[in-house]
């Protein structure tokens, strides 16, 4: 997870937004990941920050910024 969420290391969690997510995805799509690549990238994310704003870690956060995205991938 570390490898295609690196640009977010140094950023508060609750500062991300869809935008954000939406690179990371597409950076995944980019280095030839699959979809079922892409969905498991989107659902560990989900998982990790619904977690933190359950446990009040991320109090901030209202959604992931994930939640919502389409996974959609490109035909080469």
């Amino acid at each position: 997870m570390k490898n295609w969420t690196k640009p977010w290391m140094n950023r508060l969690a609750s500062g991300l937004s869809r935008r954000d997510g939406r690179e990371i995805l597409h950076y995944a799509e980019k280095q030839g990941k699959n979809r079922s690549f892409l969905k498991r990238i989107k659902s560990t994310v989900n998982v990790i920050f619904k977690w933190g704003i359950l446990e009040g870690i991320i109090p901030e956060a209202k959604i992931t910024p994930v939640e919502g995205l389409e996974i959609e991938v490109k035909a080469s």
